[in-house]
Order: structure tokens, then C-alpha cells, then sequence
């Protein structure tokens, strides 16, 4: 026997007695609530005994945090699409450049060490801001980091843009271009910085809100997603 649905959160049912971290019942996703519903046709412990009868609040609003994550996978797609460029595009710029630093040839992965520097620099940016901000309540805080990497990776594209057309303007018969491979140096930064900031701030959003025991099934996820992008 179904019940009708109302707004109060009195009706609907949590453990406090339990010694997990309850979460506080949240208005979106409303329909989501009536596994928590008591039903008042039945006696409370009857309900109890069968977990697919009665939820928890706190359990309804775990199974809310990961939806709500979901549409977050979205911007996976576009940051893989972005980190791709430097893995193929980039590395194309760069064996059409002057690789030479006065008597020295310089090999080409040595631009990939300058992004990785980035991105353990940019990651570790994130986690001081994170401790910064370890005082506020989870649920005021926001992943910022995201947009961000996803403004840097335009910034990025446009600067790998600009390089590009200077490099056609000055292309000759010869079979190197008479420009540095040192142009490519801020664009690889960038890139760097982007991946660092990425991925430290969807793994600090995904442990403020979805469950401990999914937190790495959402990370590889997340990666998936990069994957397919890429």
C-alpha cells in the first residue's frame, strides 16, 4: 500500500542511533523520498526489518549526491579533448620547431616534464586552498576548480592557436621552421596546470559528497570519460 507524499521531513525515517555520518535531508530530488517515508498502515520495526521498504534519509541522500554527480561527467569529455592536444597536436608543433639550446639538442619530452612540474604545482595550489577552506561546511562548498579547467583549457587552445599561426607565417622550404621549441613552453604549462586542478578538485568534490565506498568507483569513472574524450 503506497502513502501520499508530503513535504515533512518528520515522516520520513533516519537511525539516529546509527554511528555513520548522517546527512541532512535536502529538498531536491523529492521523489527519491518516499523510500524513506514511514508509512503509517504499518507498525515502525515491521518496516525496519525490510531494507528495501524503508531507507534511511542519510542512505536516500547519498544515492542524491551521486546523481547529482553525473552531469559533472559532462565536463570529463571536454577536459579530454583538451588533454589530448598536448599528447598528439602539441608534440606535432614541437617536431616542426628548433629543438636546439645553444650547442645542445634538446629532446622533445622534456616539454612534458615542464607539464607534469605544472600539474604537481597546480595540485598542490588546490590542496592548500582546500585545508584554507577545511572550516567551512561541506555543503557550502563548490567545486571551483572545474570551471576553472575549463576556462584555462580555452586559454590553453587559444595560445596553442596563436603559436600555430606564427609558425605558418614563418614556415619555409626547409624542413624545420626557424622558431624555438620553447614557444610551446607556455601552452604545456597550462596544460599542466589544467590537469592538476582538474582532477584534485573532482576527487576533493567526490569525497565531500558521494559515499566513501564509491568514492574511487566515481575517480576511474571520471577517467573513463576522460578517455572518451580524448
Amino acid at each position: 500500500m503506497s502513502s501520499v507524499y508530503r513535504n515533512n521531513s518528520n515522516q520520513l525515517y533516519e537511525d539516529n542511533e546509527c554511528g555513520l555520518d548522517m546527512k541532512p535531508h535536502t529538498s531536491s530530488l523529492r521523489c527519491l523520498d518516499r523510500a524513506a517515508m514511514i508509512l503509517q498502515t504499518e507498525p515502525l520495526e515491521q518496516q525496519r526489518e525490510n531494507r528495501w521498504r524503508l531507507c534511511r534519509v542519510t542512505e536516500v541522500e547519498q544515492t542524491k549526491s551521486v546523481i547529482r554527480t553525473v552531469p559533472l561527467f559532462t565536463t570529463s569529455l571536454i577536459s579530454g579533448i583538451v588533454f589530448s592536444i598536448g599528447n598528439t597536436f602539441f608534440l606535432e608543433q614541437a617536431n616542426d620547431l628548433d629543438s636546439k639550446f645553444g650547442s645542445w639538442n634538446l629532446p622533445l619530452p622534456l616539454l612534458l616534464l615542464f607539464s607534469e612540474a605544472a600539474r604537481l604545482g597546480s595540485r598542490e595550489l588546490c590542496v592548500m586552498a582546500a585545508k584554507r577552506n577545511a572550516k567551512l561546511p561541506k555543503q557550502t562548498k563548490t567545486p571551483y576548480g572545474i570551471p576553472v579547467s575549463i576556462i584555462l583549457s580555452v586559454f590553453c587552445s587559444a595560445i596553442a592557436a596563436h603559436v600555430e599561426s606564427m609558425r605558418l607565417k614563418v614556415v619555409r622550404t626547409q624542413e624545420t621552421v626557424p622558431m624555438s621549441v620553447f614557444w610551446l613552453l607556455p601552452q604545456y604549462v597550462v596544460l599542466g596546470s589544467i590537469t592538476g586542478i582538474y582532477e584534485n578538485s573532482f576527487a576533493l568534490y567526490l569525497e565531500e559528497t558521494v559515499p566513501q565506498e564509491l568514492i574511487k568507483t566515481w575517480f576511474c569513472l571520471m577517467w573513463v570519460c576522460v578517455g572518451l574524450g580524448s
